[in-house]
């Protein structure tokens, strides 16, 4: 390995994979080397040491299941060099004390051989949100740009040095398409947001079906498709929910152009979108400026009396450049160059950018109140409705007593 003045630099990933069979086993000689104890990893050397001694076995009295996962830990280093480091089986059970007893020997074990890790990158899975959470001792993250102390924890070898964690980027990006996918009919998310002029309106993947729709309405009619927008990227399934290329499709620039030309013909502003558009330049920076610009311009076209449909695509179209400006521009991008001449001006970029969410979250709590408010009158008229005469009454103040009506003061 190319090493650094300081020795080897890197950071670690783990992601769990499930085995293909109950019992993890080598294929080449047909040997079972995979079992899981209730009370952690077994040792098998000594396992198996003492099976065949005929001595009691360590775990016995323990029920032993077979290892259906395994949590596999690699290694990265600062030259793009990779490894697999170690693997831990378990049998469905992973929890996150248990991440973070594999998370310090791992670190350990590369520390003492003279590699300096750096960064940690895992998914935000239920475990490795529990790791997260344990590595920084509890503290909450909250807001969409999080306080520095959330982004790191201590070295457990090295205090003085911090180790960095990483959301796999790829897996965060499908989760916005998911969050997204779920917000339509029969879904389980209901995405709103309030226009300019203070409307609440939802919004979700109907609208990004649309695009598929429309460029296959094309191609039936002799035209040029101007997405790559396909059957599987609209309309998914368990597979291309899985591929992360159908996953990046509607976020491409091909898909946004596609959507900002229909809402501008919708809302007859094509030709300041067009202007505003200009032609493909080459520098990815005054493209990505230029979206933002055309999206101004369909913005500043809608009307108090636009329909909801059009509200609809602008807000849909609005959530795909934003996850368009942040993945496909720049963490998903292989091409994508932070370095320190341009570190502080794309942090400022960002920070502009996750203010979108920042924002979403704070309507999400005024349109929760109003649907909570609009539920509990809906609910008072429905009992108001079900009152009987004397009920009423009490309600507005009065009471019958022998005959007579009384009115309280």
């Amino acid at each position: 390995m190319d090493k650094s003045n300081d020795g080897e630099v890197g950071h670690l990933m783990v992601d769990e994979i499930k085995l293909k069979s109950d019992l993890a086993f080598n294929c080449k000689n047909n040997e079972v080397i995979g079992f899981v104890a209730n009370s952690g990893t077994i040792d098998l050397r000594g396992e198996f040491a003492s099976l065949l001694a005929n001595n009691e076995s360590p775990t016995d009295g323990k029920s032993k299941e077979p290892a259906v996962y395994a949590n596999q830990w690699r290694f990265r280093s600062l030259f793009n060099l990779t490894h697999n480091s170690e693997f831990f089986f378990n049998s469905g059970s992973l929890s996150s004390s248990e991440l973070l007893r594999q998370f310090n020997h791992v670190v350990a074990c590369y520390e003492l051989s003279g590699v300096k890790i750096m960064g940690l990158v895992l998914d935000a899975g239920g475990p490795n949100a529990g790791l997260l959470k344990l590595l920084r001792k509890g503290e909450k993250v909250e807001g969409s740009w999080p306080r520095d102390s959330c982004l790191y924890s201590l070295n457990p070898m090295d205090p003085t040095r911090k180790i960095y964690h990483h959301h796999r980027s790829t897996h965060n990006q499908k989760s916005m398409r998911n969050s997204l996918h779920r917000s339509q009919t029969g879904g389980t998310r209901d995405f709103h947001r309030f226009t300019k002029h203070n409307r609440a309106v939802g919004f979700g993947w109907p609208e990004v079906a649309d695009i598929y729709r429309r460029d296959e309405k094309r191609a039936k009619s002799g035209l040029v498709a101007l997405t790559r927008m396909t059957m599987q990227a609209a309309l998914l399934d368990q597979w291309s929910q899985m591929n992360v290329v159908f996953s990046k499709t509607p976020f491409q620039v091909t898909s946004i152009v596609e959507m900002m030309v229909h809402i501008s013909q919708r809302l007859g502003c094509v030709n300041e979108f067009w202007k505003a558009k200009g032609k493909v330049s080459g520098d990815e920076a005054y493209e990505e400026m230029k979206l933002v610009a055309c999206f101004e311009v369909i913005q500043q076209a809608v009307r108090p009396e636009t329909e909801a449909g059009i509200q609809r695509e602008i807000l849909t179209l609005e959530y795909l450049l934003v996850i368009h400006r942040i993945f496909i521009i720049r963490l998903m991008n292989s091409k994508y160059n932070l370095n320190k001449n341009n570190i502080d001006e794309e942090e400022k970029r960002m920070m502009k950018i996750m203010e979108y969410f920042e924002e979403w979250m704070q309507e999400k709590e005024v349109y929760k109140k109003s649907q909570t408010k609009v539920g509990d009158e809906g609910e008072r008229k429905r009992k108001r409705e079900g009152e009987s005469k004397s009920e009423k009454m009490r309600r507005n103040g009065r009471f019958r007593l022998g005959g007579v009506t009384f009115w309280r003061i």
